[in-house]
């Protein structure tokens, strides 16, 4: 277990650079959050919705997660709004079995039949919104590695005189 830093200075150094960086990953985060919910609303909005069917799956263990996810890799075939048969390759990690000739719901591109999804709840809907959320929590994380002051030190020590954040107390 990590512990405080007993030297001013360096405990200044560190509340600065976790400040830093989380003020640098966050906005990256937030921006690639909002993007993934983005890119779900356009085909919500947009793609067609369809019934495919699954006339393959491949199972893959290896490594994937910690968890007890598998990831699966499902061939799927349904027909357009023009009667066109079409097949994709979704890949997406999911804890239920996809059968053979099991009936999945699917989103596609009409200008682009190919280019089609499986709505997983956890994958399509959560995994966007949790990356947003992580932002803020990483902004905050930010905000108050400012000011830790661990308790073997006294606030003007690691804060400055003022409570500013600086390194204008040099000694």
């Amino acid at each position: 277990m990590a512990g405080f830093h007993k030297n001013a200075r360096a405990q200044r150094l560190n509340n600065r650079a976790t400040y830093w960086l989380t003020r640098l990953v966050a906005p990256i985060t937030l921006i690639f959050g909002l993007s993934m919910i983005y890119e779900r609303g356009v085909a919500l909005f947009t793609f067609e919705r369809t019934e495919g069917v699954i006339i393959g799956a491949s199972y893959d263990d290896s490594s994937y997660s910690r968890l007890d996810s598998t990831r699966v890799s499902s061939h799927v075939r349904f027909m357009d709004l023009q009667g066109q048969e079409h097949v994709f390759f979704s890949v997406y990690s999911t804890a239920k079995s996809d059968d053979i000739g099991q009936t999945v719901p699917v989103l596609y591109n009409p200008d682009l039949p190919g280019d089609a999804v499986i709505p997983d709840f956890w994958d399509f809907y959560v995994q966007p919104i949790i990356i947003s959320l992580m932002s803020i929590f990483l902004w905050w994380f930010g905000t108050l590695a400012r000011t830790f002051v661990p308790p073997t030190l006294k606030p003007e020590d690691v804060l400055g005189p003022d409570g500013a954040f600086g390194d204008d107390n040099k000694r």
